[in-house]
């Protein structure tokens, strides 16, 4: 190629170049900020909105927020280098992707900066910078300035008691802790020892106790916070409410009322066919519950020591696998365990002790009870909910071993001999009788004395 040739296209080259760079320069333009405003303002938050236009062109934006008076000179410069603080500023930057359309920004202060302090005024703006290959531009929003909420004390929307069995239940409240970080707490009120007779000793009591706290971020909604009481006693009425405090105040929910459920109740124990080969245990068990029956187990043993303090699987006589079982120790002669439907009645249950796999021995003394408890059923265990309720003990024996039917009394052994029944000894009475008409009784030398 000549070197004419190559100047021209060179030349050609660079004014192609001025072609685009000129019209580039003419598609875009300086960024706008408009619609700067603020709102969701609480005690400690506000949000900050505006619309910018980039332009055309890839624009960085930045929000300044800062105290009120103190930063107010030259857009915020005083306040530039204090740090983070109710005096200094924060400056939260982002980047809004090439466009020529406007573009809302949102942003709330306290998630990228800090909380503020309530009632107290701040003063923010918005900057915008958009660069290309041939134009570079800035635009500052207005200065404008906003106060906080006042603080004020959190507030109790709603409480509640669920899950209530006869030892567990959970309290539950909704908490707005209206703009400031806050704390709360359960309490539980009860009278000691509700069951007992009036005037029993350490009865009459009334004791308050802390039951679980926790701590609730600084918001504007309202919080579901709960916690869950445990080792209650069954047919026991107790009080509660929340207690929430802020930087403000403290706020005392009301006070509720709940009762546990009773415990089932074993309401009498018996037995019979004692005499026979096959014993039956009898027992009458309320459930307490219109939701859940019980579980219950019959025990038997020759020494009351023996008594197990809970349920155990039976190694024999019971169907291997049984759900019933799961989590539970095996026992070696555990009798079944077996269940009752709900309800507020007595149940009648019974257990054969010869049908349920048991040897009794014969002139032994057996002591017996049933005990009973609800039950909570996992994928893998069982769960005895307290308490185990039990029977009271109670016994029975079973009859001697009788003798042997061939066994004779010989009166070798010092007894007396068997006294012979009236039809056994009735041909010698008749025949003493016939000697005694005839004088055959007596003896000859007496008969000749008195013949002549």
């Amino acid at each position: 190629m000549s070197r004419t040739r190559l100047t021209l296209a060179v030349l050609a080259a660079a004014a192609l170049a001025s072609l685009v760079i000129a019209a580039s320069a003419s598609a875009a333009s300086a960024p706008t900020i408009e619609a700067e405003s603020v709102s969701h303002i609480t005690p400690t938050d506000a949000t900050i909105e505006a619309q910018i236009d980039p332009g055309g062109l890839e624009t960085t934006y930045e929000v300044w927020v800062g105290a009120y008076p103190e930063c107010i000179e030259e857009r915020l410069k005083p306040c530039e280098s204090t740090g983070e603080g109710p005096a200094g500023t924060g400056a939260i930057v982002a980047t809004i992707p090439a466009s020529s359309s406007p573009h809302t920004i949102s942003v709330d202060i306290a998630t990228a900066w800090h909380e503020l302090s309530p009632n107290s005024s701040y003063i923010y703006n918005v900057r915008s910078t958009s660069s290309g290959w041939a134009y570079e531009g800035s635009a500052y929003g207005e200065d404008k300035v906003f106060s906080t909420a006042p603080a004020s004390p959190p507030s109790i929307e709603s409480e509640s008691v669920s899950n209530i069995t006869q030892t567990d239940a959970t309290l539950e409240a909704q908490i707005n802790p209206d703009g400031l970080a806050t704390k709360y707490e359960f309490w539980l009120e009860y009278a000691v020892c509700q069951n007992l007779p009036p005037g029993s000793a350490g009865c009459g009591a009334i004791a308050i106790e802390p039951r679980g706290e926790g701590q609730i971020a600084a918001g504007s909604t309202a919080q579901a916070v709960n916690t869950t009481l445990t080792h209650l006693q069954p047919n026991y009425s107790y009080t509660y409410w929340v207690v929430a405090t802020n930087s403000a105040d403290e706020t005392e929910g009301p006070h509720q009322s709940f009762r546990t459920l009773p415990a089932p109740a074993i309401d009498a124990e018996s037995v019979s066919g004692v005499t026979g080969n096959d014993p039956t245990l009898e027992a009458q068990i309320n459930p307490e519950s219109l939701i859940r029956g019980v579980h219950y187990q019959f025990q038997v043993v020759t020494n009351t020591a023996e008594y197990l303090p809970e349920f155990a699987c039976p190694t024999e006589g019971f169907p291997a696998g049984t759900s019933l079982c799961l989590g539970l120790a095996s026992q070696a002669g555990a009798l079944p365990i077996s269940g009752t439907a709900a309800g507020m009645q007595d149940q009648s249950v019974s257990l054969g002790l010869g049908s349920a796999g048991m040897t009794l021995q014969p002139g032994t003394t057996y002591h017996y009870r049933v005990i009973a408890a609800r039950i909570v059923q996992t994928e893998d265990t069982i769960a005895w909910e307290p308490p185990v309720v039990y029977g009271a003990d109670q016994t029975f024996t079973t009859p001697a071993e009788p003798p042997p039917l061939n066994a004779q009394t010989s009166g070798t052994d010092g007894q007396l001999p068997a006294i012979q029944s009236p039809a056994t000894s009735a041909p010698h009475h008749r025949r003493h009788h016939r000697r005694h008409r005839r004088g055959l009784h007596q003896s000859k030398p007496y008969r000749a004395r008195h013949s002549g």
